[in-house]
């Protein structure tokens, strides 16, 4: 199967290069967009097949996919292999990965996600190729894309949060499957770690910054009334962000202007990047 590959940097730090070995072997074509919004020396010694699509300002996720879901069409890739510069994989698990990608029939298939090494709960089933899901994380999958345009491209009114729901819920309304193996894992942060103290209580949890949960609210309510079989979902977490952002978060006062923005900004429908 050939491959090729797209990952979204953000102020890559020194272990960029070492993530990029425990993918890049296996695939044909590695593109690489810098979202960083100054201009990078990348040092890229030992990574062959590379291009550079964009650099200098952030694109956002939506718009980054769709850049290089449209390149890797134009270079006869029909599968492209979606990476935040801090997933990796880790040894051996993305050959088995590859094989397991090979071995499928993609003809209804919209993705295939590895599981997250943070789903500690899941465990990992060498029995099942691959299941059914209703989401699944960006950072990690392999696209069919066969099915790309089909689905209407990435929602660049989205920037960053929610790109990955957006684009699952789509392929399942236009009756496309995706999948999940069991198999392996993706080494993958999903934000700060830090843990709320009361007494002698302790409550770990994941931090995100104001701006963060901005968009994690103003983009949920969008795709919730874009996708209404999954707003009540949707509208959970959104309730749980807040919640935690009150509750838990330093600097309490920024995190109000923020959400209160977010609520604003859906209501006026004004999307895209945060203007301030």
């Amino acid at each position: 199967m050939k491959l090729a590959a797209i990952v979204i940097l953000y102020y890559p730090d020194k272990g960029l290069f070492d993530r990029l070995q425990t993918y890049h072997p296996w695939i044909d074509k590695l593109y690489i967009i810098n979202n960083s919004e100054s201009i990078q020396t990348l040092s890229m010694a030992g990574i062959q097949n590379y291009l550079i699509l964009h650099e200098g300002s952030n694109l956002g996720i939506a718009a980054a996919l769709n850049l290089a879901c449209k390149k890797a069409l134009d270079d006869g890739f029909d599968k492209l292999l979606t990476m935040d510069q801090d997933s990796s994989f880790l040894d051996g698990d993305f050959k088995l990965f590859k094989s397991i990608a090979t071995e499928l029939n993609w003809h209804d298939i919209a993705s295939l996600s590895p599981l997250q090494a943070e789903d500690s709960y899941v465990e990992r089933n060498d029995e099942v190729n691959a299941n059914d899901v209703t989401e699944c994380m960006t950072s990690g999958s392999i696209l069919n894309l066969t099915k790309f345009e089909v689905l209407g491209r990435f929602d660049e009114n989205l920037f960053i949060d929610h790109v990955d729901h957006d684009y699952c819920y789509n392929a399942l309304e236009n009756g496309l499957r995706i999948l999940v193996t069991k198999k392996l894992k993706l080494v993958h942060s999903l934000g700060d770690k830090a843990t709320f103290r009361f007494f002698n209580y302790r409550l770990h949890y994941v931090s995100h910054s104001p701006l963060r949960v901005y968009y994690f609210i103003r983009n949920g309510y969008y795709i919730a009334k874009k996708h209404p079989k999954f707003a009540q979902k949707i509208k959970r977490l959104i309730r749980r962000e807040i919640l935690k952002s009150l509750l838990f978060e330093n600097e309490r006062s920024k995190y109000v202007k923020f959400i209160m923005q977010a609520l604003k900004d859906y209501s006026n429908n004004k999307l895209g990047k945060y203007k301030g």
